[in-house]
């Protein structure tokens, strides 16, 4: 785990101070979308790039994630020095993407959601196993 147990990483301009936030999320590779998380840094923006399957000590396959997991997590790094929670947004691609429009949907947490190329609904898990069962939500 990278930040006080949490399994993200943070970045943030230089100079100090709380900045906007952006949750930045993986898509179906899993692991941490770092590279976007340091070019929206690179914008003015803390970034904070969450893994939720695909790294260390999480599930290795998107299957049965937890919506609740993401603002549990978040809720950790309230107190942060550069982390805003009060101006928030999230943003994913793909299956990422999908997700973002879940926690926009689902959490108020969220003031702003950009979703690029997301499904307009729903897909089950991925496990690249071949013995998922299709889910439903």
């Amino acid at each position: 785990m990278d930040s006080k147990g949490i399994p993200a990483t943070i970045m943030y301009p230089a100079g100090g101070g709380k900045h906007p936030t952006i949750l930045v999320l993986s898509g179906s590779e899993g692991g941490k979308s770092l590279e976007r998380a340091c070019l929206l840094a690179s914008k003015g923006f803390t970034t904070i790039a969450l893994a939720y399957f695909n790294y260390n000590g999480l599930p290795d396959y998107l299957i049965k994630i937890p919506l609740e997991y993401f603002p549990k997590q978040l809720e950790q790094l309230r107190f942060h020095r550069a982390v805003n929670l009060e101006n928030l947004a999230v943003t994913g691609a793909s299956k990422g993407g999908e997700l973002s429009l879940l926690l926009g949907a689902h959490f108020q947490i969220f003031k702003a959601v950009v979703a690029y190329v997301p499904s307009a609904v729903v897909w089950s898990g991925i496990d690249y196993t071949g013995t998922a069962p299709i889910q439903s939500s």
